[in-house]
């Protein structure tokens, strides 16, 4: 009897409806929770590249503002006389303002200030390109661009003007290091600011050019009188003259950036760091006490210290709980991480 052709008839019945949704709701919970996992990972993640740039960020801007504060003073500090060539502080609208060659401040913050007088309005409050309660710090020192005077140049003690060996170059300027181009000229708002040093040193005088005038030698008018006699052997330099502040934002930022004028050099502006929300100066004096105002006791500031504060916003919602009318409220905003960072040098060139 040949083989029975047996037939397999499968089911063709689907999922239920109730398989059918226990099958979405399981998919679902899983789908929900591999996706909660990422996220967070990726929050994590997100956080700790913000952290690691703002680190960066105040690590590289204290790196400069402390290489420039040891280098304070530098010829310039043994300059007795204090100068007020320029508006610098902002609290005393739009005049001059007396600093010392070698290190000044402004204490932004009218709360601890020396006066025995708080919230007098004597700190850095409502003013134009200037954070408020943030405070300023003023650096002297000679620039890199220095030459050492010929024979038959320099002048005398009470002299408004003295000889340096030319000729003129570039924008009309004076050249000082042997890399072309004016050092030292008189157009406004340029290089107008040098240091004169004895070659013993005796004696040292920053001051500020009013005319250069046409010849080799070219002639150097200057607003104050000299000091004492110069000539062939002493250093004619180029002035550094930097002021470190917080801009609260400008059509190229929107938040605060430290900012790094160069006076002396054609009243150049760097941007230093973006997300400094805070400058703080502290200067320790000789005997040992710290002042927030060093106004008045400059020269016997024997350290510095800094401190730097960047607040950064990062694209990571999180829930917070603050008070409304009384009430406790839990809000949904995006997450804000604030750092500090202090360093403390002693001041070299006294």
């Amino acid at each position: 009897m040949r083989g029975e052709l047996r037939i397999i008839r499968r089911s063709t019945r689907g999922l239920s409806l109730v398989e059918l949704l226990v099958t979405m709701v399981v998919t679902g919970v899983l789908t929900g929770a591999i996706y909660k996992t990422f996220k967070h990972q990726q929050d994590t993640s997100l956080v700790q590249q913000h952290i690691t740039a703002v680190h960066q960020n105040l690590r590289g801007a204290m790196n400069l503002m402390i290489s420039d504060i040891r280098m304070a003073g530098f010829y310039s500090g043994l300059d007795t006389r204090n100068r007020n060539f320029f508006d610098w502080d902002p609290r005393n609208g739009a005049v001059t303002d007396s600093f010392e060659p070698s290190l000044s401040g402004v204490d932004g913050d009218d709360d601890d200030d020396q006066d025995g007088i708080p919230d007098d309005g004597d700190g850095i409050v409502d003013m134009p390109g200037f954070l408020d309660r943030s405070d300023i710090i003023m650096l002297v020192m000679a620039g890199s661009e220095q030459k050492l005077l010929l024979a038959g140049n320099g002048g005398g003690k009470g002299d408004s003007a003295f000889l340096v060996a030319g000729p003129l170059e570039g924008d009309g300027g004076v050249q000082l290091d042997g890399e072309g181009g004016g050092d030292l000229n008189d157009k406004p708002g340029g290089k107008n600011y040098g240091i004169l040093a004895g070659a013993d040193l005796g004696w040292v005088q920053l001051f500020r050019i009013t005319k250069v005038g046409a010849g080799d030698p070219a002639t150097i008018e200057i607003s104050q009188n000299l000091k004492g006699d110069f000539a062939e052997g002493d250093t004619l330099a180029r002035a550094d003259i930097l002021i470190y502040s917080i801009d609260p934002g400008n059509d190229s930022f929107d938040g605060p950036v430290l900012t790094r004028r160069n006076v002396g050099k054609g009243d150049d502006r760097l941007v230093v760091a973006e997300n400094i929300s805070d400058l703080d100066v502290a200067y320790g004096l000789d005997d040992g006490v710290w002042v927030n105002d060093p106004t008045g006791l400059e020269r016997s500031v024997a350290a510095v210290s800094v401190t730097l504060e960047s607040t950064v916003e990062v694209p990571v919602v999180i829930t917070v709980e603050k008070v409304v009318d009384g009430k406790r409220e839990k809000q949904r905003e995006k997450l804000r991480i604030r750092r500090t960072l202090t360093s403390t040098v002693k001041i070299r060139n006294r």
